[in-house]
This record gives structure tokens, C-alpha cells and sequence, in this order.
């Protein structure tokens, strides 16, 4: 495993207004950042970028704009570590969904895109969110709970 994927309901625990995370986790994150091994998944800037028009329609413009800042932010610093939705992952998102579909669950079609982002890329998906990507056929670890399939 080359690294790790950050699905959006893990980057949203550093978003401003969320509590402080756990002097355990701080330091684990301090760590693995360090290491410059951390890539976002074009996907989760879609998801982002809706959760901050959506504060803008309903009236939340204060913290549109905190997390609008804090997001920007994050953009620049990973700039060349953003990873988008080519052809090779759009087909690996297919096979990945029709193959939930087949056992009866349907994660939804972004984590889908982010599992297979993960997978095409040998990286591990950082989630607070487990339970959808247990069915992708996917390394993921939520830090926040130390759950998970890694490596």
C-alpha cells in the first residue's frame, strides 16, 4: 500500500466548527501526514463544494465561509495530490457497484468512486464511515474507531 485515500466523512472531522480530535488520533495524524502519503479523491471535492453551497441556500454564509476558507486551504496543500475520475476508474467503479448490488447493499455511487480511486491507486481509504466500504473489496481504516481492513 502506497498510501491512504481520504473519504470526505474523514476530512470533514478536521473541518472548522467539529470538536478536537483525540491527542491519540492528533498524534497519529501528525505522523502519517508527515509522511505526504495522504491523497483526496476528486470526488470529495463534489462533495464539499455541495455541503458549502447548500450552508450558502440556507443562510448558513458564516460557516460557508470558514469552511470555504479551511477547504481552499486544503486544496492548495494537495494540489498535486488530488486524484481524479479517469476512464480506468470510472470502469473499476462499475465493477465494484454492480458487485455490492449483487449482495444486496448499495453504498452509493461516491463512495464507489472513492473505493475504486483506492483500489487503482494502492491506497487505503481513511473513513468514518466503514460500513460502506466493507462490501467494495477495499483496504479501509477508520481512525477514529481503529476499524477496518489494512495493511
Amino acid at each position: 500500500m502506497k498510501g491512504y485515500l481520504l473519504d470526505t466523512s474523514f476530512l470533514s472531522v478536521f473541518a472548522p466548527d467539529r470538536p478536537p480530535i483525540t491527542p491519540h488520533l492528533q498524534k497519529w495524524v501528525a505522523e502519517e501526514r508527515e509522511r505526504g502519503a495522504w491523497y483526496i479523491p476528486s470526488i470529495a471535492v463534489v462533495e464539499v463544494e455541495r455541503g458549502i453551497a447548500k450552508l450558502n441556500r440556507t443562510g448558513g454564509h458564516a460557516r460557508a465561509e470558514r469552511i470555504n476558507r479551511w477547504f481552499e486551504n486544503l486544496l492548495v496543500e494537495f494540489e498535486q495530490r488530488i486524484l481524479a475520475v479517469d476512464r480506468l476508474v470510472a470502469k473499476e467503479a462499475g465493477r465494484l457497484e454492480d458487485a455490492a448490488i449483487a449482495v444486496g447493499r448499495n453504498p452509493g455511487l461516491a463512495d464507489v468512486l472513492v473505493a475504486a480511486t483506492a483500489r487503482l491507486h494502492d491506497l487505503s481509504v481513511l473513513t468514518a464511515n466503514a460500513r460502506h466500504f466493507a462490501v467494495l473489496n477495499v483496504l479501509y481504516f477508520n481512525p477514529l474507531t481503529e476499524s477496518g481492513t489494512r495493511k
